[in-house]
This record gives structure tokens, C-alpha cells and sequence, in this order.
């Protein structure tokens, strides 16, 4: 009898318990389930348009309230940070998915026992929030205007009196990332404030390393240091020292904290040591009044300090305790005529002398020949000595004083700096074709150029193209270069140099047409005329190849040598230039 009760009591739990969870499903079918809350707001038993509006309504508000920024040093508000405003949103409907689903997933068991569960706890539902795009970034600016701070190098301070040290700050930064997280997390759990998140940003120059260079400055303006020249000193006190000294933290690998290269330094320096430099002097060799005899006036070498070193050796001296002396390095600019150069040429005279002849009307290749023939002029190639031209001459460049002028770049004339110049060239090479000396290099140009001698031109480059040649005599020869609006004369010397020169030109050979013809020109646009600007035609020139033939003979007539020089011309186009 018992056991049938038991039964009976068992079927009837079971019946209530079906009961429950018949009347559970059918009371939030559709809906959500009792217990599920969003930011504490109950959702249970809404329909999911219902609970849609609901959890908008929430968002909304929750968006609504302003959080505050707090400085991270004082505790006090330095911005209201209202995250609707700046572009805070909250997936909501993502939220209202994962509000639908609570009772609703796994296997039966699981959802009965959540379904059981949610009677008697509550469960808020999660939701994502994002924040971006311009209006968090200016909030973000205008945060870091107030919080962060730029880090201060620490300092030596020299001026003239006891050197003291400036102690470095750190920086502040505001850590934007850490920012973005602190508000997202304020708005989730609903709190009205967060602290400002910042790194601290090392300075560059810690006060260490400027404590290190104080005591360096102690050595370093503790006595004077001496400089010498020959049988001539100066003295840098320590009082010069200081206000010539400033603080050198990028030298601090290599011990070099503190120097004198400076301007107030190079200035000092500069004053002291005035006289030591000097130009070079040629020599000159003067006649005697009765015309038969000369005297020579010896030639300086020019003197230049070298400063870099100067100032380098400085620096290292004023940290010695000893031995504070620094040899003043100089560079000796020797003369272009020494004094033994001008003793060889005393009783010189002209060997062979050349003149080319050009157009005034370029002032800017005017002037480059000018320049040029100052460079060599007065120049000597010593017995055995090859002279170069791009060697005497240096870089054509703006910086050297050069101007643009026509040089001959792919088959045209277009301006370059430094057109002229092989007016120059060609005239030596013509000189030393005369003079029966030996031709290392010569180049010809690549297109045929009337105004020059037939197959005796001569161009130059520098870094490519060069003019040289070799003094194979005994005797020192001196260059003299005038050059005048319109000419350029070339003049060479020596006290011993007699030679017979033949020279022949062969007939012209592999004539060939330029591509273009005067009725069907080559057009080039030059930006540099006006729009529809059209200049006169320029003359096309045959190509060709010339070959000039030279003996050398000395002066009882035995043949020394004999060379040739063949010159390959390209063929020059029609042109017509317009302005585009």
C-alpha cells in the first residue's frame, strides 16, 4: 500500500513539474524569458520587438550620460566626455539576439535547467559598444593638449662663467588606446569617471649624463691649452675656454661632450691665428734693365689651417691634466710657379703659340672661357709630368662660378653650365700639336664645328672626357692662356724646347646626311621660349670622319715621332625650336 502511494506521489511530482515547464514554454513563447536583464533593465516577457524598443530606450540613455576625465596628477575634471557625442554605439541588436537565447540553447537538459534557473536569478545581457572616427579624435586631442607634456633634455649651461647643469624633465604622453578602453568600460558598467592613462616619456639627455659632462667641464677649464706653429704660441685660457665651449651631448659615445667647435670658437680661433695663413706667391722672373739678364722673385707657398683637426685636437687637449698642447695642423697650397720653376725659366722663350676666335654676343660662355683661362694660366708641367685639364680646372659647376652656355647633348646644342670652355681645349690641344709634344687623351666633339680647325678640336668633361698631354723634354714648361671678349690665345714656353711639326689632314671620308632636311626639320620644344614662339632654322651639317697626320722632328731634323687623330662626327639634324 505504501509503495503504491509512493508512486502515485512520484507521478503526481512529475505531472507538476511537466506542468511548470508546459506553462514556462508557453508563457515566453515568443519572448524573453524571465531573469534576462540588459545594463539592469528587465527584458523578461517582452516580445522581441518590444524588448528591440527596450533595449534602444537603455542604450540611448546610457549613451546620454557624460563621464568625466580625471588628470592624472591632481584628481580634478579636465573634460565631459558624452559618448554620443563622440561617436560611442552599442550593437543592440546583436544584444537582443543574445537576449532571445538565454533558455534556448544547448541540449533539453540544459535548456530546463536554464529556464529553471532564470526563476530564480537575474542575467544581464552583454552588449558590444565601438567608438571611432573624427569626433573621438578631437575629444582625444584636446585631452592631450592638457595632460601631455613634452620631455626636457638636461643641459649644460657655458656662458663665460662656473658651468652649472639644467635638469632634464620627463614627458607625459597620453596613452590613446588605454583611453578608448577606460571610457568604452565606463559606459558598459555605468560609471561617471575615469582616470586620464599616460606613459611617461624619458628625456633624450638625462641630468646624469649632464652631472657627467659638469665634471668633465672641471678638466676641461682647468688650465690653459697652448697651440704652436713653428717657433710661434698662443695660449687659450680658460676664461677663452668657456666662452668658446658650448655642451655636446650626441659626443657622449665618443667622449666628446664638450667642444669648441663653435662659432663663437671658430671666431677666436680665427682672430688668433690671422696671420699664419696666407696665399701662395707665385715667383716671378723680372728682366734687367740692360735686357740681357734676369733676376727671379722666389715664390710663397700658401699656408690654410686646417680647422677641423684644429678644433678636434682642442677638444682633446682640454681633457688631458698634462701635455695640453695642440701642433697647429696646416695644408701647405704650393704656388703655381715655384721659385726653382721660374730659375729654370729664365732665359724661356715662346715655342708655340695658338689663337681661336669666337662670337661676344654669349656673355655666360664669354665668361666660363674667361674663368678657364684664369685657372691655367701661369700654370708649369714639369719634365716628365702629364698635365690634365680637368685636373687644372676642377668641377664645372654653379658653385665654381659657371654659367649656362650651349654644350652639345644628344646631337643639340642645349644651355649647361660651363658651355665654352672647350674654345679652351681646343686652342691648347692646337698649342701642343705646335709644339711637338706628346697627346695622352683628346677627345673629339661629336658633332663637326666649323668655326675650329679641321679635325683639331678638342672637348672636355669633367669625370669623362679629358684633355692631356706629356712634357717629354728636359725642360719646364710654363702655360700662359689670354683670353679676351672674343679670343682665346695660348702660349707655351720653355728654355729648351726646339721641334719641327708637320701636319696633314687627309681627305674627308664617311660623309653622311643629317636625318632631317631643311624643308622637313627636326622640331625640338624649348620651354624656355614663349608659346608659339618659333626661332630661325639651324643648319643642318653633314657627319664625317677626319683623320690630321703629325711628324715630330727635332731640330737637326731626326724624326722623333709621328701620330694621328681621328675625329668621327655624327651628323647634325634641321632644328626648328619653338616655345611650348
Amino acid at each position: 500500500m505504501r509503495g503504491k502511494r509512493t508512486a502515485l506521489v512520484a507521478v503526481g511530482a512529475l505531472l507538476i513539474v511537466a506542468g511548470a515547464i508546459c506553462a514556462d514554454l508557453l508563457l515566453h513563447q515568443g519572448k524573453i524569458h524571465r531573469g534576462v536583464t540588459f545594463w539592469s533593465v528587465d527584458l523578461g516577457g517582452h516580445s522581441e520587438d518590444a524588448a528591440h524598443i527596450v533595449l534602444e530606450h537603455a542604450a540611448a540613455e546610457r549613451l546620454a550620460r557624460p563621464v568625466s576625465v580625471l588628470s592624472p596628477s591632481t584628481g580634478e575634471t579636465i573634460a565631459d566626455i558624452m559618448p554620443l557625442e563622440v561617436g560611442v554605439t552599442a550593437r543592440v541588436d546583436e544584444a537582443l539576439e543574445r537576449a532571445g537565447a538565454w533558455g534556448r540553447q544547448g541540449n533539453v537538459f540544459e535548456q530546463l535547467w536554464e529556464r529553471l534557473r532564470l526563476w530564480f536569478v537575474t542575467v544581464d545581457t552583454p552588449v558590444t559598444l565601438d567608438v571611432g572616427g573624427a569626433a573621438f579624435e578631437r575629444a582625444v586631442d584636446e585631452i592631450a593638449v592638457q595632460v601631455e607634456r613634452v620631455p626636457k633634455d638636461a643641459s649644460l649651461v657655458i656662458d663665460g662663467a662656473e658651468p652649472k647643469v639644467i635638469a632634464g624633465e620627463e614627458g607625459v604622453g597620453l596613452d590613446r588606446e588605454a583611453l578608448k578602453a577606460a571610457l568604452l568600460e565606463a559606459v558598459q558598467v555605468g560609471s561617471s569617471r575615469i582616470s586620464t592613462p599616460v606613459t611617461l616619456l624619458p628625456s633624450n639627455i638625462p641630468t646624469a649624463d649632464a652631472m657627467i659632462a659638469l665634471d668633465v667641464a672641471a678638466l676641461f677649464f682647468s688650465a690653459p691649452v697652448k697651440l704652436t706653429y713653428r717657433d710661434v704660441t698662443f695660449h687659450l685660457m680658460p676664461e677663452d675656454l668657456m666662452n668658446m665651449t658650448r655642451f655636446c651631448p650626441e659626443g657622449f659615445a665618443s667622449g666628446r661632450m664638450l667642444t669648441v667647435n663653435t662659432e663663437q670658437g671658430l671666431a677666436t680661433l680665427r682672430d688668433m691665428l690671422a696671420q699664419m695663413e696666407q696665399d701662395p706667391v707665385d715667383a716671378e722672373v723680372v728682366p734687367a734693365d740692360d735686357g740681357r739678364s734676369y733676376s727671379v722673385i722666389p715664390s710663397r707657398d700658401g699656408v690654410q689651417v686646417q680647422w677641423d683637426a684644429l678644433v678636434r685636437s682642442i677638444d682633446q687637449a682640454a681633457l688631458r691634466t698634462s701635455s695640453r698642447h695642440v701642433a697647429v695642423p696646416v695644408a701647405i697650397w704650393p704656388p703655381k710657379l715655384t721659385t726653382l720653376d721660374a730659375e729654370l725659366l729664365r732665359a724661356r722663350r715662346v715655342v708655340a703659340v695658338y689663337t681661336t676666335y669666337f662670337s661676344s654676343a654669349n656673355e655666360a660662355r664669354v665668361g666660363n672661357i674667361r674663368q678657364v683661362a684664369a685657372a691655367v694660366d701661369g700654370r708649369v708641367v714639369r719634365p716628365g709630368d702629364i698635365f690634365s685639364f680637368n685636373a687644372a680646372v676642377g668641377p664645372r659647376t654653379k658653385a665654381a662660378g659657371y654659367d649656362e652656355a650651349p654644350v652639345i647633348s644628344n646631337g643639340v646644342l642645349t644651355p649647361g653650365v660651363g658651355g665654352g670652355i672647350c674654345q679652351v681645349s681646343t686652342t691648347m690641344f692646337n698649342a701642343v700639336l705646335l709644339a711637338g709634344l706628346p697627346i695622352v687623351e683628346r677627345r673629339p666633339h661629336s658633332l663637326f664645328i666649323e668655326r675650329y680647325p679641321v679635325g683639331r678640336d678638342a672637348t672636355v668633361s669633367y669625370g669623362s672626357e679629358d684633355f692631356r698631354f706629356r712634357n717629354d723634354t728636359a725642360s719646364v714648361l710654363l702655360i700662359n692662356i689670354e683670353a679676351t671678349d672674343d679670343s682665346v690665345e695660348v702660349r707655351l714656353s720653355a728654355a729648351d724646347l726646339d721641334r719641327r711639326v708637320e701636319l696633314t689632314t687627309d681627305p674627308v671620308t664617311d660623309i653622311v646626311s643629317p636625318s632631317s632636311s631643311e624643308t622637313y626639320p627636326r622640331v625640338l620644344v624649348d620651354p624656355t621660349l614663349p608659346r608659339g614662339y618659333r626661332e630661325p632654322l639651324e643648319p643642318g651639317i653633314d657627319g664625317r670622319t677626319v683623320t690630321v697626320r703629325r711628324e715630330v722632328y727635332s731640330s737637326d731634323g731626326h724624326l722623333l715621332f709621328s701620330d694621328k687623330f681621328v675625329s668621327r662626327y655624327e651628323p647634325k639634324d634641321w632644328i626648328v625650336r619653338v616655345g611650348g
